[in-house]
């Protein structure tokens, strides 16, 4: 951690501040350099909790904590691809998670994963909750969807992946799907995200539109701080009120990649304003590095419920699977 000192701080009030933080600090080392102050820590964890109390101790103009401190968890984190049932996530095969918005009725569902996995999907979507912004607007099946999940389960070796809105979900869930998705308007739940750390099933974590990397990467730090490892990042994009701004952020996604050494999938689907332009930015997914993509798709698109205007049909994930697999060999 880097301390800049307030301007015109004299000597003794420099000294001053060092034994206070020695006080609370007592294994680091602290020492005074001019306009600023360096400690080190060996308890990275314990220099990213004492963040607030150290800002507020007078004469302190700036407090920075590297990336190591901010992100102690994931720093100390094992690099290594995730298993997910017959699938790994982090490795150089390139994955594709493919399903509809929201599962709507059993025969129509059924036939789409059918559909998908003959199309190339590596990964199917069974959502059964869909938070919206409107009441009004439909929620998904719920709970009385799970006996489709259950029955989909017995016709493919496919892994599922679902969001969870609530942590009473969980338990109901757990057996049933191979990983949890952190929707982008939870992704600031923390409680959320602490019951998915305690449950130690894979967890993809979805950036929230506009939040910082500082936002997304310490969200999966508090997944991690209760001891589940088996995170999965996605970027969905931004978006604004008519969406003609939004997108996704490629910059940020190398950036996480980076950081965090976490596998990252990219979301196509809700960042783009027209179907068109799902195959290019499938293709510039794969070109950064990312390890997969998830795309809505379904037999029907133009029937959906829900998100229907960029969800694309089997013959177009097709086309995009080949296409992908490629350039991602």
């Amino acid at each position: 951690m880097i301390i800049h000192f307030q301007n015109n701080l004299k000597e003794k009030q420099k000294k001053e501040i060092k034994i206070s933080l020695a006080k609370f600090l007592k294994k680091a080392e602290i020492s005074i350099h001019g306009s600023y102050l360096i400690i080190e820590n060996e308890n990275k964890e314990e220099l990213s909790g004492f963040l607030s109390r150290i800002e507020a101790i007078e004469g302190i103009g700036l407090a920075k904590l590297s990336n190591e401190e901010t992100y102690p968890l994931i720093n100390k984190r094992k690099i290594s691809p995730l298993k997910i049932k017959n699938k790994t996530i982090g490795d150089k095969t390139f994955r594709l998670i493919a399903g509809p918005c929201a599962i709507e009725d059993k025969n129509t569902y059924l036939k789409t994963i059918k559909n998908l996995e003959k199309a190339g999907a590596d990964i199917l979507r069974a959502p059964l909750f869909k938070p919206r912004m409107s009441p009004h607007s439909f929620q998904g099946m719920e709970k009385n969807g799970l006996n489709i999940i259950i029955e989909a389960r017995n016709k493919t070796s496919l892994p599922f992946i679902t969001e969870i809105t609530d942590p009473r979900q969980i338990d109901w869930l757990y057996e049933r799907v191979d990983i949890f998705q952190i929707g982008a308007r939870n992704m600031r739940n923390y409680e959320l995200l602490k019951e998915l750390g305690s449950a130690r099933k894979p967890v993809m974590l979805k950036r929230a539109a506009g939040a910082s990397l500082k936002e997304w990467l310490l969200a999966a730090e508090y997944i991690l701080s209760r001891g589940n490892d088996k995170i999965i990042l996605c970027e969905r994009g931004d978006y604004s009120p008519n969406n003609s701004e939004g997108g996704i952020n490629f910059n940020m996604a190398l950036r996480a990649i980076d950081l965090s050494g976490l596998p990252m999938i990219i979301d196509i689907s809700h960042s783009t304003t027209a179907k068109k332009f799902i195959l290019p930015m499938a293709k510039a997914s794969a070109a950064i590095g990312a390890n997969g993509l998830m795309v809505e798709a379904s037999l029907n698109p133009q029937l959906a419920s829900v998100d229907g205007k960029h969800t694309i049909d089997i013959s177009r994930f097709k086309k995009l699977s080949a296409e992908i697999k490629k350039l991602r060999k």
